[in-house]
């Protein structure tokens, strides 16, 4: 369904193959390999097992580990591998701050490409989403590695099926907890699936709908509207669709860039978010000053993905 450049497959590899530090060539292959995804240069890091083997190269850091996680090891060609998404997200506790490591967690568990490949590619879809069980089981198996607990906590607030940068950075506002900045909303699921009842059925071509992000006890639907929304022809499907949901009894919130870009205008989104959920915000200041610092974090990136879309 979805394309990617690299087609990463799981591989068994020896002992061996670890226990040796990598030549200058295999650096190098190593490098070429990932320019193709940012203009900064890479930081590599080697780990060795079982050995106190190290290199000498200083543009590298070297670990060493007793644990060989062979079957989290993706060969991507030229004997080279790269760590496996779910050992990455466990890991990445150990440097990303909470609201990247929540980040870091949709964009595995969605189908779209990250910043910055995101900007560099013409088809933003990837192949596959990683399931968010998957990163649950990595998560409890490796109770004693280095990041684990952050990892955790940050899986407790991702979901699944996030198309794009933006309706991450939705999510993101969501469902981060109100001591944060965030509306702290829990029972939200993304990418689901409507279908159409028999009595509406002459009302829209379609016979079910597959909804951004839905609040299921409360019939409440976000749905981002980036700029393809903007076009003739999808704003009369836009239209059609809001009307046969709200014959169901689904509410449909759309949230423009606009709304998110704007603190004032994004506020009064939130207002609008808590009211229909019953939601009682912090009245104080504190909050507020959390809520735009959280705003500002998720669209950092937005003229990139604007110019991309």
């Amino acid at each position: 369904m979805h394309r990617t450049d690299i087609a990463p497959r799981r591989r068994r590899l020896s002992t061996a193959l670890l226990k040796q530090a990598p030549t200058a060539l295999e650096v190098d292959r190593a490098r070429e390999m990932l320019a193709c995804l940012s203009d900064e240069p890479a930081e590599l890091h080697v780990i060795n097992v079982g050995t106190s083997q190290r290199g000498r190269r200083k543009d590298v850091v070297y670990h060493r580990t007793s644990a060989a996680y062979l079957g989290e090891l993706i060969y991507l060609g030229n004997e080279i591998y790269m760590v496996a998404p779910e050992l990455l997200f466990i890991q990445a506790g150990q440097w990303m701050s909470f609201w990247q490591h929540v980040e870091f967690g949709y964009e595995l568990c969605g189908s779209y490409l990250g910043f910055p490949v995101f900007a560099r590619s013409a088809d933003n879809q990837k192949r596959a989403s990683l399931r968010r069980a998957v990163l649950a089981q990595a998560i409890s198996v490796h109770v004693h590695m280095r990041g684990v607990a952050r990892a955790r906590r940050a899986l407790w607030y991702v979901r699944e099926g996030s198309r794009s940068p933006m309706e991450t950075a939705m999510m993101v506002l969501w469902v981060v907890p109100k001591r944060q900045g965030g509306l702290g909303i829990r029972a939200i699921e993304m990418d689901v699936h409507i279908p159409i009842e028999r009595e509406f059925q002459n009302m829209t071509r379609r016979s079910h709908f597959y909804l951004d992000a839905y609040v299921r006890h409360a019939r409440l639907n976000f749905e981002y509207d980036g700029r393809q929304h903007r076009l003739d022809t999808q704003i009369a499907t836009d239209h059609e669709r809001d009307n046969v949901l709200a014959r169901q009894g689904i509410r449909v919130c759309r949230i423009s860039a606009s709304q998110l870009n704007i603190a004032s205008e994004f506020r009064r989104v939130v207002a609008f978010v808590a009211e229909c959920l019953r939601y009682k915000l912090p009245q104080d200041a504190d909050y507020y000053v959390k809520q735009d610092k959280l705003r500002r974090f998720v669209i950092r990136h937005y003229d990139i993905y604007a110019r991309a879309a």
